[in-house]
């Protein structure tokens, strides 16, 4: 009875977020309350939120203060002066074109927000592939997989597993900072190969243009502290080795990054609370989806519907094959993001894998980390379930279906390559 329980559960909240019928936070608060009441746990409800939003506390906070710290420091100016030097690097010549795309598109990425990403580095470098004749396919692509092999503690995917998985984003990053580092030098060697193919197409017709920089436009709502560059890179870069190297929790970092940034930065009282409410958005609508996502897990595991459906599942496989499940999800994690959106694959999907992984034996940590090879990392803009990829389409002047076509080989490769990676490293065993 809980496993069916369970299931109803799931798949409701899977086929409704994958339709649009509920927002993420109405679907995750309102049907596992509702299966609850149905199996008669009325009275343990208060008990079951409470127990899942405590889990999910530290991680909600983390993403908080995380985008609070990166909108700071890029309001301060942190990231021009590389976007200026980068631009005037990459001259007339495809290869560095393209490699500057993905540097670009790397460090811009850092803050976690691909739609800002995607903003601002395709508004810097479409014009030069315009002004080039390269082709457009190249600048999505690039900026679609930039932004996919940045696995950092505090990009969303990381974020939703941390919460169902009910750990600390560091706990499943830390494994993965070399498949991500390995992510990168596939990206470059993308990057540089394509431009070498774009200078071979367009031929004596690549050395003609003279590009021509405009001077960036200046937000209105942002306070530029160029002078403090080499601060801020300082600050930022401690920041990242930190938590990198797991001395001190992330949610610690950042809230003492946070402060130091908006005290160097912006040191009266009224400048600190406009930055803080200029980003404020962004940090409060993730915020409120991974606690409301701390709702449906603590529903599913205080009820026992989560190891019901794990115990039913374990039984039906071979106890040999379990420690296999890993590695099937990651060769497979990139078509999987045209499945599943985010938001049911991470709460509604993994939930239930990590359990049956554990039921036979394995680490569930290792599902979370599996997963993370390229369900909506790499595979993000392969899938139409996610609004970034129509935003980068868009912007580039492609449809979506070119742009599937042209990243599907690239992205299933740096998936495969990124998990090669991850097996070699331990990151989750087979």
């Amino acid at each position: 009875m809980l496993a069916l329980l369970g299931i109803a559960t799931i798949l409701s909240l899977t086929v409704l977020l994958l339709f649009d019928r509920l927002s993420v936070v109405v679907g995750l608060i309102l049907i596992p309350t509702m299966f609850a009441l149905l199996g008669g746990f009325g009275a343990q409800l208060g008990g079951f939120y409470e127990q899942g939003i405590k889990a999910v506390a530290p991680t909600a906070a983390t993403f908080m203060f995380a985008i609070l710290y990166f909108g700071v420091v890029t309001d301060a100016g942190l990231l021009k002066p590389i976007i200026d030097k980068v631009v005037r690097h990459v001259g007339h010549c495809p290869v560095r074109v393209c490699l500057g795309t993905a540097i670009l598109c790397v460090l811009v990425h850092l803050d976690g927000a691909a739609a800002v990403c995607f903003l601002l580095t395709v508004k810097t470098m479409l014009p030069i592939y315009e002004r080039l004749g390269l082709d457009r396919r190249i600048l999505a692509g690039i900026c679609g997989l930039a932004a996919g092999i940045n696995i950092l503690p505090w990009v969303a995917p990381v974020l939703r597993s941390s919460a169902v998985m009910h750990v600390s984003p560091g706990m499943i990053f830390q494994p993965l900072w070399v498949p991500a580092m390995v992510g990168l030098a596939y990206l470059l060697l993308m990057a540089g190969w394509l431009g070498r193919r774009e200078r071979r197409r367009l031929g004596q017709l690549a050395v003609q243009p003279q590009v021509l920089l405009e001077e960036p436009e200046q937000n209105s709502e942002t306070i530029s502290r160029p002078q403090l560059f080499k601060v801020n890179a300082l600050l930022t870069l401690v920041i990242l080795v930190i938590i990198v190297l797991a001395v001190y929790p992330p949610i610690v970092v950042f809230m003492i990054g946070l402060a130091l940034a908006l005290l160097i930065n912006y040191p009266a009282p009224t400048a600190q609370m406009e930055r803080l409410i200029a980003h404020a958005r962004p940090a409060l609508i993730m915020a409120s989806i991974l606690l409301a996502s701390g709702v449906f897990t603590g529903v599913l595991h205080g009820a026992g519907m989560l190891d019901a459906i794990a115990y039913t599942a374990a039984d039906g496989v071979p106890n040999e094959f379990g420690r296999f499940l890993p590695l099937l999800v990651a060769v497979i994690s990139a078509p999987l993001s045209l499945l599943f959106d985010p938001d049911s694959y991470y709460f509604g999907v993994l939930p239930v894998l990590a359990q049956v992984h554990q039921q036979l034996g394995g680490d569930p940590l290792d599902m979370a980390r599996a997963s993370l090879m390229g369900l909506h990392t790499v595979g993000a803009t392969l899938s139409p379930n996610t609004p970034v990829t129509f935003l980068l389409t868009s912007l580039c002047g492609i449809s979506i279906g070119q742009h599937q076509r042209f990243l599907w080989a690239w992205a299933l490769g740096g998936s495969w390559v990124m998990t090669a990676a991850a097996l070699l490293v331990g990151a989750f065993s087979v």
